[in-house]
């Protein structure tokens, strides 16, 4: 087997695609730790606010309270579920931008690879709930349209 250069295909990463990098880096980390702590806070909210909304709708004395807080039971619980489905890629998308930071700091090869591979699983993630999202929507649209010949 011959010697394989140590740079695929030749390429080498100059100073001009390295600060590209670092931008991109930067910015995927800060947009990363800003989504992780909205839908956080989100969660958080539907947790302690939702618990207030409840037992302040309880309060009014309204009829049939129990059958409407156990549908605002699930609704929020879908709703917390949607936003960790939502918080998880930005884990990955963070990892990914702290070891490209890293690596173009310490010209670490391996680190650049790992870099890449955690945006390959953050663009596979998107990519599956994106595929996910037109199957419910084609679903849905069937459904609509049985709904509608069938009235």
């Amino acid at each position: 087997m011959q010697n394989q250069d140590s740079n695929l295909f030749g390429f080498g990463i100059d100073e001009v695609a390295q600060d590209h990098l670092t931008s991109i880096a930067k910015w995927n980390r800060f947009l990363s730790i800003v989504s992780i702590v909205i839908y956080g806070l989100a969660i958080l909210f539907l947790l302690f606010g939702g618990s207030y909304l409840m037992t302040t709708f309880a309060g009014l004395g309204t009829s049939g309270i129990n059958a409407k807080s156990g549908v605002f039971t699930g609704v929020l619980i879908v709703y917390a579920i949607m936003f960790v489905i939502l918080m998880i890629p930005n884990f990955f998308r963070l990892n990914s931008s702290n070891k490209m930071l890293q690596a173009l700091a310490s010209q670490d090869q391996q680190l650049l690879n790992e870099s890449f591979a955690h945006l390959k699983t953050f663009g596979k993630y998107w990519g599956i709930l994106t595929i996910i999202g037109l199957a419910f929507y084609a679903i849905v649209i069937v459904i609509a349209i049985l709904a509608a010949t069938m009235a």
